[in-house]
């Protein structure tokens, strides 16, 4: 068996395995961003929620005590 088809073989097989590795490498940090970016925007939406659930429920509650006729004074003593 001629030593340099070995060699060659070995040297294509390392380089298949260098861009393997780097192709995985370059998957796993963008797969690492993407989980990222979707928990920034998870928070976003929650923290965006939250804010209009609270500003909807304080005008509900604004329009019940008018309807109520209770003054917020008189609810603060």
């Amino acid at each position: 068996m001629d030593s340099s088809i070995d060699h060659s073989q070995n040297t294509d097989d390392y380089d298949f395995d260098l861009i393997m590795a780097a192709r995985d490498r370059e998957q796993h940090d963008l797969s690492v961003r993407n989980r990222a970016y979707l928990q920034a925007i998870s928070e976003l939406a929650g923290e965006l929620y939250l804010n209009t659930y609270t500003i909807a429920f304080q005008e509900e509650m604004r329009k019940k005590r008018e309807a109520w006729c209770v003054c917020a004074s008189a609810l603060r003593e």
